[in-house]
């Protein structure tokens, strides 16, 4: 599996009673041709792009949406900019993800 791109970051995932939190710069999220990795040391997710709705990216977090049953439904990151470089990323390698 290629890897294209990576960026650490803090996650949170998960609601009450099973949550997982993750800081910068151990927490990471990595995009490879079909799916990203979401890992939180504790915790790692593995989502194929189909999965995923949409990602929604504002200045200080990113939210992926998605329907995989199998995989926890809520999933944050928090850091400034990373929505951004994001989107470029995503823009740039022609991924088929939406971003909002």
């Amino acid at each position: 599996m290629e890897k294209l791109f990576e960026f650490g970051t803090a996650v949170s995932a998960g609601e009450f009673p099973k949550l997982v939190k993750c800081s910068w710069p151990l927490g990471k999220i990595t995009f490879y041709r079909d799916q990203l990795v979401v890992n939180a040391v504790a915790e790692k997710y593995i989502l194929k792009y189909a999965d995923i709705d949409y990602i929604k990216a504002n200045l200080l977090q990113v939210q992926i949406e998605h329907h995989n049953p199998d995989i926890i439904k809520s999933i944050w990151f928090n850091m400034i900019f990373l929505g951004n470089r994001i989107k470029k990323k995503v823009e740039e390698f022609g991924l088929p993800i939406v971003i909002k």
